[in-house]
């Protein structure tokens, strides 16, 4: 039930507390309030290139396009058949929403003659499986 859920939950960060330890959405929460914070101020990164997008939670992937500089110069790729990561249920169509919201969220924020605006990015699909052919099949 939703209550045996919840519990489950509670007991499990009552153990992170008590451990002193954190998982993988500890860790991406922590760096997104300092980003929030403090801004980037880490090396500059001009463009990202993500194979295997369909592995990360989509908070990830909004740190990706949260610290590049040029949100239009950024490539993903992935294959939504193969997700291995647990929780993740990743879509194309997801990911193009995160780059709708950095493009409302730009709009909110000062925009000055040198910045480029974030265009929302197409989705192209494969249609030839080039990883394996019928020789293999």
């Amino acid at each position: 039930s939703r209550n045996a859920v919840y519990d489950m939950f509670e007991m499990y960060e009552d153990m992170k507390r008590k451990r002193h330890a954190y998982d993988n959405c500890d860790l991406v929460h922590h760096v997104w309030n300092g980003l929030k914070e403090e801004g980037y101020r880490g090396t500059h990164i001009d463009s990202v290139f993500v194979d295997e997008a369909q592995d990360f939670t989509q908070a990830e992937l909004r740190l990706f396009i949260r610290t590049c500089r040029d949100k239009n110069d950024m490539f993903f790729s992935g294959d939504t058949c193969q997700t291995i990561a647990s929780g993740v249920g990743f879509r194309f169509e997801d990911l193009r929403s995160l780059f709708f919201q950095a493009e409302q969220d730009q709009q909110i924020q000062s925009f000055g003659p040198g910045d480029l605006r974030i265009a929302v990015p197409q989705v192209s699909v494969l249609t030839v499986n080039y990883r394996t052919h019928n020789g293999i099949l």
